[in-house]
C-alpha cells in the first residue's frame, strides 16, 4: 500500500468520526471502517482502525469509569467472544470483494434500520434477559470483527432497557473495549500488521486523542437527533458505493 493525499484525506475523516463515538455518540464509529473501505480493501482498513480503537477505547473508559453497569455487560460478554471467532472464520475464507460486499449490506442494512427506528414509537423499559444477551453480544461480535460495526446489536438489546444517557455511554464504551481487545488476536493472526502499517497507525493516533476529547467535549452540546439523521444517510451512501465495489470485484 502507497498511501496518497485521498487515503489521508479517507483516513483522518474516518479517525475523526470513530473519535466522535468514543466521546459518548454513541453508534457514529460505525462509520469508520466502511469509509476508509473506499480507499483500501476491507480488511486492511479493519486492520488500520482496530489499534486507533483500542487506544480510544482507553481514554473513554477512564472519562466513562463511574457510569458503567456491570449488570448490563456481563450477559453480553460471552455472545460477544463466540461472534469474533465466527467473524475471524468469515474473514479467513472470504476474498476482498466477498467483504466488500458484506460490509456494503451491514453497512446499508444498518443506516436503514437506523432511519426506520426514528419514526418508531419507543417500548417501556424491560429488564436483562440472558439469552437476548447472548444473541446481542454474540451479533455484535460478528458484526465488529469484519467492520467494527457492533454498535447495532448492542444498541438494540440495551436501548430497551431505557438506561440514563451517561449510564448507557458507559457501558457502551466498556463493552467495545473488551470487544476490541479480543479481536487483536485474531487480526494478528491473519497477518494484517507489516511495518508499514504500524507507520501510518502511529501517525493517525494524535488525532485519534484529539478527535476523542472533541467528541467528549460535543456530547452534551449537539443535537442528537439531527447529527445522527446526518450520519445514517452517509452510512446509507457508502454502504451503495461499498456494494458496488464488490459487485464489481465480483464479476470482473
Amino acid at each position: 500500500m502507497a498511501p496518497d493525499i485521498l487515503f489521508w484525506a479517507t483516513a483522518f475523516v474516518a479517525v475523526f468520526f470513530s473519535g466522535l463515538a468514543k466521546g459518548g455518540f454513541a453508534g457514529v464509529g460505525m462509520i469508520a471502517t466502511p469509509l476508509l473501505s473506499l480507499v483500501v480493501p476491507p480488511l486492511q482498513a479493519a486492520s488500520i482502525i482496530l489499534p486507533i480503537l483500542l487506544v480510544q477505547d482507553l481514554l473513554a473508559c477512564v472519562v466513562y469509569r463511574s457510569n458503567v453497569d456491570w449488570q448490563v455487560l456481563r450477559p453480553l460478554l460471552p455472545g460477544a467472544v463466540a461472534g469474533v471467532a465466527a467473524g475471524f472464520l468469515f474473514a479467513a475464507r472470504v476474498p476482498d470483494y466477498g467483504l466488500a460486499l458484506g460490509l456494503g449490506l451491514i453497512t446499508l442494512a444498518f443506516a436503514l434500520r437506523g432511519l426506520l427506528r426514528r419514526s418508531m414509537q419507543h417500548p417501556p423499559p424491560r429488564k436483562p434477559d440472558g439469552r437476548l444477551a447472548f444473541l446481542a453480544g454474540s451479533a455484535a461480535g460478528l458484526t465488529s470483527m469484519i467492520s467494527h460495526a457492533g454498535a447495532p446489536p448492542f444498541q438494540i438489546y440495551v436501548l430497551r432497557l431505557r438506561l440514563a444517557r451517561d449510564t448507557f455511554v458507559g457501558c457502551s464504551v466498556f463493552f467495545f473495549c473488551f470487544l476490541n481487545l479480543i479481536k487483536v488476536p485474531p487480526f494478528l493472526m491473519l497477518g494484517s500488521y507489516d511495518l508499514e502499517m504500524f507507520q501510518i497507525i502511529m501517525l493517525l493516533l494524535p488525532w485519534a486523542l484529539i478527535s476523542s476529547r472533541i467528541g467528549v467535549a460535543l456530547v452534551r452540546r449537539t443535537d442528537p437527533v439531527r447529527f445522527e439523521r446526518i450520519i445514517l444517510v452517509l452510512m446509507g451512501i457508502i454502504g451503495v458505493m461499498l456494494l458496488r465495489e464488490g459487485f464489481l470485484g465480483l464479476y470482473c
